[in-house]
């Protein structure tokens, strides 16, 4: 629901209720001091390419970051959640694959923001960039603090690697240290050269830290949608996590969306499916 006047390509804050994260811009309250989540909106058509950024309001900073592109239309992926050196906005840019698609999309970005939390910072790392068909990155935040949430972009490839895992990492640790980017090439593979970037928020755990996570069943459906998981009673979600469990160059992460009390995760199938089974996973970061 945009509020009146509400601009599709712009940013708003408004109320979001469950599955409406998928398709309205605003804000709603999230954990810790002035807690909010903010999305942009990219422009509806049919380029190639396109982003979106989402920014907090002035005072606070970004402690979590979250993207969602083009619904349930195939020939589309998402290749950069990115928060910005200052943490005051998250970047999302989404693509159409090889394969491509003739309709009109779009693609939100989410900015988890609250006021400033104690040991607050970005942490960055790069890989190599060369051929190769699966790459992965692990970002350490520096002891004793914890990963709030991840962030990652795939340079170089041209819409031919698929983003896999976004995620703080140990996947199920109770206080994970790190974040946790994965991409793998299509199924065709890749053209030339490629490399990932990965973010890691890390802050001092606040109060009431905790990860939950949830895992599909295996199969090999077209889309396994995730709706969860859940923060504890009393506590809200400060970060999303996701991963796609069957590195077959046919399966991406879609929807990486943070909501005041739980997480929409979403992972889908390329244009013409696979016959692999396959699975994917959640994570809720969460805090009093």
């Amino acid at each position: 629901m945009v509020q009146p006047g509400g601009d599709a390509g712009g940013m708003k804050r408004i109320l979001l209720a469950g599955i409406l994260a998928l398709c309205g811009t605003g804000a709603v309250p999230a954990a810790v001091p002035g807690g909010e989540v903010i999305v942009a909106q990219s422009s509806a058509d049919s380029l190639p390419v396109k982003s979106a950024r989402a920014v907090c309001p002035s005072g606070k900073n970004v402690v979590g970051a979250g993207g969602s592109v083009g619904g349930f239309l195939p020939g589309l992926i998402m290749t950069e959640v990115v928060p910005d050196a200052t943490l005051t906005s998250v970047t999302v840019v989404g693509r159409e694959d090889e394969a491509g698609t003739t309709a009109q999309w779009s693609f939100y970005a989410y900015a988890v923001c609250a006021d400033p939390l104690p040991g607050l910072e970005l942490v960055t790392r790069t890989s190599s960039f060369s051929s190769g068909p699966v790459r992965s990155l692990k970002i350490l935040c520096p002891a004793p603090k914890r990963a709030l949430s991840a962030g990652g972009r795939i340079d170089g490839a041209g819409g031919e690697v698929l983003l896999t895992n976004l995620r703080v990492h140990p996947f199920s640790a109770p206080l994970p240290n790190s974040a946790y980017l994965g991409a793998t090439e299509d199924d065709t593979g890749a053209s030339g050269n490629w490399g990932l970037h990965g973010y890691a928020i890390c802050a001092d755990p606040p109060p009431g830290y905790q990860v939950v996570t949830y895992q599909s069943p295996v199969g090999s459906p077209p889309s396994q949608p995730l709706q969860g998981p859940a923060c504890p009673t009393g506590k809200r979600v400060l970060g999303v996590g996701g991963q796609v469990l069957s590195v077959n160059g046919q399966v991406s992460l879609r929807h990486l969306i943070p909501q005041s009390l739980a997480v929409s995760v979403f992972a889908m199938e390329d244009h013409d499916g696979t016959t692999i089974n396959w699975s994917m996973g959640g994570q809720a970061i969460c805090a009093d």
